[in-house]
């Protein structure tokens, strides 16, 4: 068999084994606060965040919470 063919061969082959359905999420985010509180208090906030589809490649970076346009906290995950 020529060479050429072997090669393709085996690059169909190693495509074939290596697919998998590509899924491909956003990361979601549930936040838990109260409804209301007094100015200026400070409250409990509970950030829940979940990815299905995370591996090597695709993954949720980071978390920020922001208030009135000013960030207050910020998670970075590797």
């Amino acid at each position: 068999m020529p060479l050429k063919k072997i090669f393709l061969l085996l690059l169909f082959a190693g495509a074939v084994l290596c697919s998998s359905p590509a899924h491909a999420d956003k990361s979601t985010a549930a936040i838990q606060a109260p409804e209301r509180a007094p100015a200026g208090s400070t409250i409990p906030i509970r950030i829940v965040v979940t990815h299905s589809g995370n591996n090597i490649l695709h993954y949720t970076q980071w978390v920020r919470v922001t208030v009135n346009g000013t960030e207050v906290a910020r998670w970075d995950f590797s």
